[in-house]
């Protein structure tokens, strides 16, 4: 009976393909993107819900800014490119906000919106959505 040599090439092509993809962004920069995250939510200033409002965020350019300049590190340390707004980036809010969202996801958090009526300082009511950041069990 001749031995077919199928499997072996099989075994070869797939091994290749293996070594060739190696392993995941998230992991090989594990450190990285939870720094990244920690920093994230350093700017957010999560209170005591894990939550912050969106008029917040609108209204703090300094907070727009700092976010921002983390985004050619969240290129190198996380596995984006299907990410279909961070090779549009711009300084909308959209843009902001879908940023955040897709890092907290990629972490393995869940990102939850609810929209709510905001009072300020001068006793003004604001339509505004607050969003949740809670970590997922494992």
């Amino acid at each position: 009976m001749p031995k077919n040599p199928m499997p072996e090439k099989w075994f070869k092509s797939i091994w290749g393909i293996i070594v060739k993809m190696g392993l995941k962004k998230t992991e090989k920069y594990r450190a990285e993107c939870e720094a990244i995250v920690e920093r994230l939510r350093a700017i957010l200033e999560l209170d005591a819900d894990n939550s912050f409002y969106l008029c917040e965020l609108d209204g703090d350019e300094e907070k727009q800014r700092l976010i921002l300049e983390l985004i050619p590190e969240i290129k190198v340390n996380f596995g984006c490119k299907k990410w279909n707004n961070i090779e549009h980036e711009g300084q909308n809010r959209l843009f902001i906000v879908n940023l955040i969202k897709n890092v907290f996801k990629h972490e393995n958090f869940l990102f939850l919106n609810k929209r709510v009526q905001y009072v300020t300082e001068n006793n003004e009511t604001k339509n505004t959505s607050r969003y949740y950041v809670i970590k997922k069990s494992p």
